[in-house]
């Protein structure tokens, strides 16, 4: 029983430590085209952990962390002061609103849009399990949250590298006419990506077929059996890699043994001795000429 009980163990300890390198390197990737997209110097992140305030830090960015956690009765958010008195460049909230119950998402909102004139945010639905009692809200309510603090979405930024339904929101005063072009040119955008797709599956001068349809539709289904085949292989070449390093791993130790045990042997140390006085001759002898 305990070499189940240690087997079992060893596997919660594999896929913990996979799923913290999957969030490892899903954090690198979004500072990196963080920086990259937004440029800010100072940022103040909102987050379940702190792998993405830590893979800021690493590229040179200036970050100030709060771990947001589920509990709307923990009281306020304990918001660090703002670098020099200022604002921050930038406020990231990403996974966080969609888990909260609606006191505590109002709350960071609130804090969210104090800090700083920008907003990377993520407003979808929750993607995680543990999420009972979670703020339901439409994206629009989101945003229409975020326009009654005077941020607005960018429209012109596309940011869901970090995921769906993420945007940059921005403080501006922006006129009724500035706010109708900028959300009709983002409709419009979408209508004719619509349109498009259409058109390639529709007969000429009629409507799309149920065939055409049928046809998308098995298209989709079968990128999708791709796209999991192609997860489930790499999953087992993963484990595959990871038991032929602990197999390693663990002949390196017994060599090490090995080692250690001939090094401690009388053998070893007799020959030692008989061979430190030749080495020493031959030293003082020199080289060969």
């Amino acid at each position: 029983m305990p070499a189940v009980t240690s087997f079992s163990s060893q596997i919660l300890t594999s896929q913990r430590r996979r799923r913290e390198g999957a969030r490892a390197a899903r954090a690198a990737l979004i500072a990196a085209r963080v920086a990259r997209t937004l440029r800010p110097v100072t940022v103040l992140d909102f987050g379940r952990d702190d792998a993405l305030a830590e893979q800021l830090a690493e590229i040179g960015i200036a970050v100030d962390h709060v771990t947001v956690g589920a509990d709307a009765d923990d009281g306020p958010l304990a918001v660090p002061e703002p670098p020099a008195g200022a604002s921050w460049d930038l406020v990231t909230c990403l996974d966080v609103l969609e888990t909260l119950p609606s006191v505590r998402a109002e709350d960071v909102l609130e804090q969210a849009a104090r800090s700083a004139d920008r907003l990377l945010a993520s407003y979808g639905t929750a993607i995680y399990p543990d999420t009972t009692g979670a703020a339901v809200r439409t994206p629009a309510g989101w945003a229409a949250g975020l326009a009654e603090r005077g941020m607005f979405r960018r429209t012109d930024l596309d940011v869901e590298f970090a995921g769906p339904w993420t945007a940059v929101f921005e403080r501006s005063a922006v006129t009724a006419r500035d706010l109708v072009h900028r959300y009709e040119q983002a409709l419009s955008a979408a209508t004719g990506e619509l349109i498009g797709a259409n058109i390639l599956h529709r007969p000429a001068g009629g409507e799309p077929t149920p065939a055409a349809h049928s046809e998308v539709e098995a298209q989709l289904r079968r990128e999708v059996d791709q796209l999991k085949h192609e997860a489930l292989a790499s999953r087992d070449f993963l484990i595959g890699a990871e038991a032929e390093v602990a197999e390693l791993r663990a002949q390196v130790l017994r060599e090490r043994a090995a080692l250690a045990e001939v090094y401690s042997s009388q053998t070893w140390r007799l020959g030692a001795r008989i061979a430190r006085p030749l080495v020493r001759a031959r030293q003082a002898l020199g080289p060969k000429v």
